[in-house]
C-alpha cells in the first residue's frame, strides 16, 4: 500500500485538488472539490488538507472544526465535512489511512470528546467503510443524510490498524510533536523548541550534522532555513509513537516544501525520530534525528 499522507492546499496544487473526481456513480455522494474549496473561504470552521498517496494527489478530506472560531464554544464540535478518493486512488487503502490520521489529529486535539460525520444513504454508500472504523449511528437525519459517531475516548485499537492504538501517554506525546510541526509551519520560531531540552542531541539532515543544545541549533536556521514565501509544507506522515514510563520514541516520515523567492518551488521527504524524556509530568524532546538515504538527493 503507498505511503498516505495529508498536505496542505497551495497556489500551486489547488487547481490539481479541484480536478479530483470519483467515479461518475459516486458523484451524489460528495461534492466537488472546488465547490468545498469556495465554501471554506467563508467558514471559519473549515480545515481542508488534501490526500497523497506517496506523491501522488490522490484527494481531499475537510473538517467542521469549531474549535477554529475567533471564540470557540466551551465545548465545540467537529466533524468530517468532506472525504473523497479519486477514481484513479479508490479500493488502495488510502481513504482508510487518511480517515485514521484525520481521527488522530482530532484526537489529539483535546477540545472534543467524538468525531461526526454523515453520509447519503443508498446503493453504493460509504456506510460499511465507516462502521469499520469504529462509527455508530447517533440517531439523527441531517438534510436527509444519515449521522455517524465517533467517540474519541473510545479503545484506540478499533480506529487504528492492529498493534498502533496511542495510550493517553503516547497520544501526549503525538500532542508534542504536533505542536512541534505546526510551529515550525507557521513560522513560529520561538515555539518550534518550546518542548526540547536545551542539553539534546540533534542529528541533522544538513551540516554540521550534529548539534549538542537546542540553543546552538536555534542559532542555526539563519544561515540554512530556506526562506519560502507563502504557505509552507511541512506535514507528517505514518508516525508511529511508543512510550513506557518515563521514557518515549516516535518515528515516521516528514514531507517538506514550499515556494522559494526565485519562484522555484522544492519538495522533499525525509526520515524523523524522536527521543523523549517525561519530566515533572510533561513530555520533552531529548534527541531528534533527521537522515535521508544515502545517495538520495
Amino acid at each position: 500500500m503507498p505511503t498516505t499522507s495529508l498536505r496542505e492546499i497551495t497556489a500551486d496544487t489547488v487547481r490539481k485538488v479541484t480536478s479530483l473526481a470519483v467515479r461518475s456513480d459516486q458523484k451524489h455522494f460528495v461534492a466537488p472539490n472546488a465547490v468545498s474549496l469556495a465554501e471554506a473561504l467563508f467558514w471559519p470552521e473549515a480545515w481542508y488538507r488534501a490526500i497523497y498517496a506517496d506523491d501522488a494527489l490522490a484527494g481531499f478530506v475537510m473538517l467542521y472544526d469549531e474549535s477554529l472560531r475567533p471564540q470557540p464554544p466551551a465545548q465545540p464540535r467537529v466533524g468530517v465535512w468532506r472525504l473523497m478518493i479519486d477514481e484513479r486512488f479508490q479500493g488502495q487503502g488510502i481513504g482508510k489511512s487518511a480517515l485514521l490520521q484525520v481521527i488522530e489529529h482530532v484526537r489529539s486535539k483535546r477540545v472534543c470528546t467524538s468525531l461526526e460525520l454523515s453520509y447519503v444513504p443508498g446503493p453504493g454508500s460509504p456506510e460499511g467503510f465507516y462502521l469499520g472504523l469504529g462509527f455508530r449511528p447517533n440517531g439523527k437525519i441531517d438534510d436527509g443524510e444519515v449521522v455517524l459517531e465517533l467517540p474519541l475516548d473510545m479503545d484506540p485499537a478499533l480506529t487504528r490498524p492492529e498493534g498502533s492504538g496511542l495510550t493517553s501517554e503516547e497520544a501526549a506525546i503525538r500532542t508534542v510533536i504536533d505542536q512541534w510541526a505546526r510551529a515550525t509551519r507557521e513560522g513560529r520560531h520561538d515555539d518550534v523548541l518550546a518542548n526540547h531540552l536545551d542539553d539534546l542531541v540533534i542529528f541533522d539532515v544538513l551540516p554540521p550534522m550534529q548539534y549538542a543544545s537546542a540553543s546552538a541549533y536555534r542559532a542555526s536556521w539563519e544561515s540554512w532555513q530556506p526562506d519560502t514565501q507563502g504557505d509552507m509544507q511541512f506535514e507528517l506522515a505514518d508516525l508511529s509513537v511508543r512510550a513506557g514510563g518515563n521514557v518515549g520514541f516516535a518515528f515516521g516520515l516528514l514531507h517538506c516544501g514550499g515556494t522559494l523567492p526565485n519562484g522555484q518551488s522544492f519538495n522533499d521527504v525525509v526520515r524523523i525520530t524522536f527521543c523523549l524524556t517525561r519530566q515533572a509530568g510533561q513530555w520533552k524532546v531529548a534527541h531528534q534525528h533527521v537522515s535521508k538515504p544515502i545517495g538520495q538527493g
